[in-house]
């Protein structure tokens, strides 16, 4: 397999959380907005349960204010994080980001 294991159930968890932190995504993206122009990223600590400590802290706005916004509450109500199912620890720290062109796919 092009994957391992490892690698897999960590992909499969990354998914899982942005499934968590999309569906509370509430923003109305420009018609014809080109995907990969607004990136927003954000930095989460979590708890060993997936719990969140503190406020994610916006590493990079991406440029649409609203959308930043609106996805630091995204983040928030999806508290906790989902738990691995590989078994794995809960990192202490996690990177994400949020495109609007891709977080409002298939809505």
């Amino acid at each position: 397999p092009l994957y391992s294991s490892a690698a897999s159930d960590v992909y499969k968890r990354q998914n899982r959380v942005r499934a968590c932190i999309r569906r509370n995504i509430l923003f109305d993206v420009p018609v014809n907005t080109p995907r990969g122009r607004y990136v927003a990223e954000y930095q989460v600590r979590l708890q060993s349960d997936g719990k969140q400590i503190g406020s994610p802290e916006l590493k990079k706005s991406s440029g649409l204010s609203a959308y930043d916004t609106n996805v630091l509450r995204a983040i928030r109500l999806c508290n906790p994080f989902p738990q691995p199912t590989g078994g794995e620890a809960i990192p202490s720290v996690l990177t994400i980001t949020f495109d609007p062109v891709d977080d409002t796919a298939g809505k």
